[in-house]
């Protein structure tokens, strides 16, 4: 990505679109390859209570933009909870309610938006079309179209939180208004709302074994992650970093003894697991007859800290070749 990935101009902007800074260069695409990822979902920052529109890319290093940009998977709204959104000054919030009042407040001028259209078209099919040209139209307005996008089905919600208080308080408001959410991200008091992520089929994007970075995040427990498998809620990993991203293969292997996992389990949390939660295993995630041939070949047992990742093939065409690896100049 190019040019940050906060649009901190404005409290809620779902109208702005990750796509449009996608950067194919990008070193971080290559190293990526160089642990066995293939595809990605590369989110706007977490400044906003509501940020803008993320975007899932394979990483077809050495292509244009657009053929990196993944259509077929969900579209996915940003959305953010607790220290990052109310740490900010100005026309931000500075508490957690405050927070959760931005994102429903935004929900309101939605659906009163939605209102004003329906009845202006109401007026104009009631009009003689001699006069028709006589009315004018609500303004257009891309934020309030991409919410209600949300609230259509046509996007869904990956949310960053921490605390389950909050969260929990989100779910409330996406009853109550019709919006999906796909998955929290981090969620560190998971273990403690475990029946009601399940119940509400939302699943998660966790770090295996990160905490205490700061105040929010001080209440994690890796074996939290245990009873979130047995409660059969979705886990996926996530990794923020592209540091962590190239070894992803083993904060997976990590879930063998933090989650109790066995290892197909574990493999799941940076595969099937996760392109369930982005609406893209009907054509990747797992190797089946007929989705698109992402492969990763190691030189071990891919959960392993002993292992390499040799060889990385994204619909059918290597993309990293470790005997190679010197030739592209990147190591």
């Amino acid at each position: 990505m190019t040019g940050g990935i906060n649009e901190s101009s404005e409290l809620v902007t779902p109208e702005v679109k990750m796509e449009y800074q996608v950067n194919p260069d990008d070193l971080r695409i290559y190293y990526s390859l160089t642990g066995g990822m293939t595809m990605t979902h590369t989110m706007h920052g977490s400044s906003n209570p509501i940020g803008g529109e993320n975007v899932v890319i394979k990483m077809k290093w050495g292509k244009p933009a657009e053929e990196l940009i993944e259509k077929r998977a969900l579209r996915t709204l940003k959305m953010a909870l607790g220290e990052n959104p109310k740490s900010r000054r100005g026309k931000f919030p500075d508490t957690r309610m405050g927070v959760s009042h931005a994102v429903e407040k935004a929900y309101m001028k939605a659906l009163h938006y939605r209102e004003t259209w329906k009845n202006f078209k109401e007026k104009w099919n009631r009009t003689p079309e001699p006069d028709r040209d006589k009315l004018i139209p609500p303004r257009k307005d891309f934020r309030m179209e991409a919410l209600l996008d949300t609230l259509d089905g046509k996007m869904v919600i990956r949310c960053h939180s921490y605390r389950a208080e909050e969260t929990l308080e989100l779910i409330r408001l996406s009853k109550k208004y019709g919006f999906k959410i796909a998955a929290f991200e981090h969620l560190h008091q998971a273990y403690r709302m475990a029946d009601e992520l399940k119940a509400s089929n939302i699943g998660i994007s966790i770090f295996a074994d990160s905490w205490n970075y700061k105040a929010e995040a001080s209440e994690f427990s890796p074996w939290g992650l245990k009873l979130l498998h047995e409660k059969g809620v979705i886990i996926s990993l996530n990794s923020d970093t592209s540091e962590i991203m190239r070894r992803f293969y083993m904060e997976a292997g990590k879930m063998r003894r933090y989650a109790g996992m066995t290892d197909l389990e574990a493999l799941k949390t940076i595969t099937l697991n996760a392109a369930i939660i982005l609406g893209v295993d009907s054509f990747t995630g797992s190797i089946e007859v007929g989705k698109d041939a992402d492969l990763a070949v190691f030189d071990g047992h891919p959960l392993s800290s002993m292992s390499k990742c040799i060889l990385t093939i994204i619909e059918g065409e290597i993309y990293f070749d470790r005997s190679q690896d010197s030739n592209v100049g990147v190591k």
